[in-house]
């Protein structure tokens, strides 16, 4: 989303880093995936 914020995650040794949103929607489409 590009907002920082001290509540973004830090995943792949700081290769990817997420804002709460960003995770979210990430878990959603996770879930979508799993599903099929």
């Amino acid at each position: 989303t590009g907002d920082v914020s001290e509540r973004n995650f830090s995943l792949a040794d700081g290769k990817n880093v997420l804002s709460s949103e960003g995770a979210e929607l990430l878990v959603k489409e996770l879930q979508q995936y799993l599903v099929k």
